[in-house]
């Protein structure tokens, strides 16, 4: 077999392939070099101090095929010792800016102008761009076994939380590291705020992750466990992280456990579905909070299905059926494991619902309006209100939700529930619990009365501005219904407003704004109620409170 070496010119002039790839990559070179090139520049600096930051990645992305093809790919230039960075010869077209930095972590712009996304013309030039990167902190320690003995190779999760309306707290994955032969880990370049340190689940071994024992149906890994040492989240201690700061010595132990299975198959009225579902996912309702009791499987030609490697709980199965790409039929069942492998059929079309009829109180009209189910803040499945004040939400997932009102184009900020009796209680004060099959019929009473607080928020002799200014029920349990807490933003002159506030009693503070949203945590108000004004707000009433910053958590 004979080699033959060619010069690398050869395959510049095309030779690669056919002589028709040369002629087509020099049109497109000549189109590009026809558009006058783009230059940006700018420089990266610590949010705290203003200082530069040196040996920072600043990196520019195409957002689109047209820049990518242009660009031929991304682009990546390191700052020098003064932080400043330079692109040079860019093709015109749509780009997403990124920096990273050992010991920093998330990054924004000094202007208001989001400089995350760039549309760039032909000859423009960016320049002055101000990067400001947030210094990190870090979180370290140790992980044992039952027996005290160093765990080698669990996954250890920082998790960051998110508070919503209501006390909801979205939980997602900051950062991820395997622990050393010492069950020692390390998780750097974590922005500052709460977290919660989980370990747990198979072993880490080169190439792959193993359990510790498994055989027919059997599976022995270690449990998913929160620091300082327990299963549950609620019972979990949020660790703060503070900029450039070593949270150390967080030791805790995880015990080993057994993993079951659940099997069974879905069907539609005692049969097999039809159209065939195509796979069922599960998830953990007590644990709705966090991020990791979620998961799937494809089912089988027959409609059988096999769940592997869960934990003792309970569990909520979900099949769906699809038509021509769009969702036709959902299905749910309840599963509890204790401590051996259960059988769990999902019957299609087997769902909750939420049905009754809507009042609404004099002067206001029902037209335009919908009655939701929200779960974590969001909107789930409206139902639109018939001439005659009739509203059915059907085909609900098990969960727990709030009976709210908005309006069929925005929201209705100055309507709320008065009423929403529903099996003999008032869901417009509570939570609602559906389990699989629930069907509840409700009388609802829509009202308009609300009021709105106004004021000055000032820190000294200056106005405070950007600030956020929220509105917190004195009672605990109303704080659990999304609409009763509100905020507002202080401008300029320190100045805000909060409109379409339901009567009641109040806690007002004036908080900096924080990417966690921890005002919204059902006990920030009893562990700042001394930093609070208290409100009494009556219908249709407006009040004017001037507040001072609150700084807590």
């Amino acid at each position: 077999m004979l080699f033959t070496l060619l010069p690398r010119s050869v395959f510049a002039r095309g030779w690669y392939g056919h002589p028709g790839a040369a002629a087509a990559q020099t049109n497109d070179s000549s189109q590009i070099a026809k558009q006058p090139p783009v230059q940006v520049s700018g420089q990266v600096v610590r949010s705290d101090t203003r200082e530069p930051v040196p040996k920072a990645e600043v990196s520019l992305d195409p957002q689109d095929e047209s820049t990518s093809k242009a660009a031929r790919g991304n682009r990546i230039v390191r700052t020098g010792t003064n932080g400043s960075f330079v692109f040079s010869d860019l093709p015109p077209g749509s780009y997403a800016l990124s920096v990273w930095r050992n010991g920093y972590a998330t990054f924004s712009c000094q202007t208001n102008r989001d400089c995350r996304q760039l549309s760039l013309k032909s000859g423009q030039k960016v320049e002055g761009i101000v990067l400001l990167l947030d210094p990190a902190g870090v979180i370290s320690g140790h992980v044992s076994d039952e027996d005290d003995d160093p765990v080698e190779g669990i996954q250890v999760y920082a998790l960051g939380i998110n508070f919503l309306p209501g006390g909801r707290r979205q939980i997602d994955a900051r950062s991820r590291v395997v622990t050393d032969d010492q069950g020692s880990f390390r998780i750097a370049n974590l922005p500052a705020g709460f977290y919660y340190v989980r370990a747990g689940g198979l072993i880490e071994r080169p190439m792959e992750q193993v359990a510790l024992k498994q055989g027919l149906g059997e599976r022995l890994q270690y449990r998913d466990t929160y620091y300082p040492g327990t299963s549950m989240l609620i019972e979990a201690t949020p660790l703060e992280v503070n900029p450039e700061v070593e949270a150390s010595a967080i030791r805790f132990s995880a015990a080993t456990e057994k993993t079951y299975t659940i099997t069974g198959k879905v069907v539609s009225g005692g049969k097999r579905a039809e159209p065939k579902p195509t796979e069922v996912h599960f998830t953990k309702p007590r644990d709705a909070e966090q991020m990791f009791g979620s998961g799937g499987v494809t089912i089988d030609p027959d409609g059988s299905f096999e769940l592997h490697g869960l934990s003792p709980g309970e569990y909520t199965l979900t099949a769906m059926t699809t038509s021509n790409g769009w969702e036709a039929e959902e299905g749910y069942a309840s599963a509890r494991i204790v401590d051996s492998n259960i059988r769990a059929n999902i019957e299609l079309g087997r769902a909750s619902e939420v049905r009754g009829k809507v009042e609404a109180t004099l002067g206001l009209s029902l037209a335009r309006k919908q009655i939701i189910l929200q779960a974590n803040s969001s909107v789930y499945r409206p139902s639109d209100i018939s001439s005659d004040g009739q509203f059915d939400i059907g085909n609900v997932p098990p969960g727990e939700y709030t009976l709210a009102v908005m309006e069929s184009v925005g929201s209705a900020e100055l309507t709320y529930l008065k009423k929403a009796r529903c099996g003999g209680k008032d869901y417009a004060l509570q939570p609602l619990l559906l389990a699989v099959g629930t069907v509840l019929d409700c009388d609802i009473v829509m009202a308009n009365d609300t009021g709105l607080v106004g004021g000055q928020v000032m820190e000294g002799e200056k106005p405070a501005a950007g600030l956020v200014v929220v509105l917190i029920p004195e009672s605990r349990e109303l704080r659990r219904i999304p609409r009763y807490t509100l905020t507002g933003k202080t401008d300029a002159a320190g100045r805000y407003q909060i409109v379409g506030a339901i009567p009641g009693d109040y806690l007002l503070f004036a908080v900096p704004p924080s990417e966690d949203h921890a005002y919204f945590a059902l006990d920030f108000a009893d562990r700042n109620q001394d930093k609070a004004e208290h409100v009494s707000l009556d219908a249709y009433a407006t009040q004017v409170v001037n507040l001072k910053p609150t700084r807590g958590r």
